[in-house]
């Protein structure tokens, strides 16, 4: 049985058509009506496509481990794909649209408001963009990467201006007691084992020391926005998380809570596929946090 598919139509576009027609008042109220509807049926489907939405990792409210299914990462998934993507990696995310400059704007600005005073493990520099911005603020820094293509790419963006060293995050080579913070900008959702991760931050880090960690959150109707966006599906495996779970994880290694939130107040692909940078400037302040896809968790070691 065949299907007839309703086209969407921008209700303002129909307004400012009608103007520029010369046509009578009667014939706009019909097109808008259409608009409004077509708008309103798109919005149903979203609601549809949520109950066959891909299945993701939970938590079991008792332990640190996470129930593994096909979604759950590997070090091989988390490699291949990133020395894959090499140099263009920062152009796919933030250099295709303002919208995508201004969420790197954003998410740099909020971790360095996280931070203390002292010296910094990053985890997962990717290709240096958090890393550059750390050194330019004059922390002492460490970089840590898995991929060979990125810790290279991290090391000539640097310029020797810093120490980086190419390791597994959940066996940090390093002693105890070393460091003031140990940062994971969206690395976390890649690890296979979170648990052990937290664990060896709690290590690694000073009496006092902080974590921050951000992370790509279980959000309903994540597929189905995908969809509607026409994007590719992506080829590195992960796990999202929700404020709870990822408070959870790091209460069990050991860890006070200190802040739980999001960075972003849009989908991070509503950012990524914009180039509205005036409007979003103009708006962001005024957008809750709630529609936020990116979480945060600040947790200290001991007393801060």
């Amino acid at each position: 049985m065949g299907q007839t598919a309703l086209r969407r139509i921008n209700p303002l576009r129909a307004v400012t058509a009608w103007k520029r027609s010369g046509a009578p008042a009667s014939d706009l109220l019909p097109v808008v009506f259409l608009g409004f509807l077509s708008n309103a049926f798109l919005a149903i489907g979203v609601l549809l496509h949520l109950s066959r939405r891909q299945p993701t990792p939970k938590l079991d409210p008792t332990k640190t481990t996470l129930v593994k299914n096909e979604s759950t990462p590997s070090q091989k998934n988390v490699i291949d794909n990133y020395n894959s993507e090499g140099k263009n990696y920062d152009h796919i995310r933030y250099g295709r649209t303002r919208g995508g400059r201004f969420f790197s704007e954003v998410e740099l600005k909020e971790t360095l408001l996280m931070m203390k005073a002292g010296n910094v493990l990053h985890v997962g520099t990717a290709t240096g963009r958090v890393s550059a911005d750390l050194v330019s603020k004059g922390f002492d820094y460490v970089g840590l990467e898995l991929s060979n293509v990125m810790a290279r790419i991290t090391k000539e963006k640097l310029s020797g201006s810093a120490h980086l060293v190419q390791a597994d995050a959940e066996h940090l080579p390093f002693k105890k007691n070393t460091f003031d913070n140990v940062v994971s900008v969206r690395s976390f959702h890649f690890m296979p084992d979170p648990g052990r991760f937290l664990r060896d931050a709690n290590m690694v880090l000073k009496p006092s020391g902080r974590i921050i960690v951000s992370f790509e959150k279980k959000v309903r109707g994540r597929e189905a926005f995908r969809k509607i966006m026409n994007l590719p599906p992506s080829k590195a495996k992960r796990i999202y998380y929700s404020n709870g779970q990822a408070v959870h994880l790091m209460q069990n290694a050991g860890f006070s809570t200190l802040h739980v939130g999001n960075v972003t107040k849009l989908p991070l692909l509503a950012y990524w596929r914009t180039n509205h940078e005036k409007t979003l400037r103009r708006i962001h302040p005024r957008i809750p946090s709630f529609f936020g896809t990116v979480g945060v968790v600040v947790g200290s070691k001991g007393a801060d």
